[in-house]
């Protein structure tokens, strides 16, 4: 990377936890980092990974190569502690207002509990004051549902 570029990441769930960890690494390379989104990311400090009978229900009729990816991300989560470091760059947190519907399946990033309640916290603890939390509609895996992601109110943030 150049002096003159600077690089935005973002990414749902995982995807999110990899954003954040990537831009890390290059903060520490002195690449200029503008800002990480994280979509309904967990937060890696408390989050114990999500039981492999969720992730083969909500995978269920996907190509087994997607239910292995969930399978694997899950447990790299799972063994993911990063030490607590203040941002150094804009990071925004967007939080699913909804519990997964997960049926007699408990899961404490899923489920209607403290561990999803308060989310934005536990990021907050990791990365310090630059991180800004806001809601979404909808549940974890109905984050990038068609309804969601042409929200007008979702477009300008």
């Amino acid at each position: 990377m150049g002096d003159k570029l600077t690089c935005g990441l973002s990414g749902w769930s995982f995807g999110g936890v990899i954003a954040h960890g990537v831009a890390r690494i290059l903060h520490e390379q002195n690449a200029p980092v503008q800002g990480v989104i994280m979509v309904d990311s967990p937060c890696p400090t408390t989050h114990k990974g999500i039981p492999m009978s969720i992730l083969r229900r909500v995978s269920a009729g996907k190509p087994e190569w997607l239910v292995r990816n969930f399978e694997t991300h899950s447990a790299m989560l799972a063994a993911y502690k990063p030490a607590a470091a203040t941002a150094r760059f804009p990071m925004v947190l967007l939080r699913s207002a909804e519990a997964e519907s997960l049926g007699d399946e408990w899961c404490p990033f899923l489920s209607d509990g403290p561990e999803r309640r308060q989310l934005i916290s536990q990021w907050q603890a990791l990365v310090g004051p630059r991180l800004r939390g806001l809601e979404i509609p909808g549940s974890h895996f109905e984050a990038f549902n068609k309804e969601i992601v042409s929200d007008p109110l979702l477009i300008h943030l």
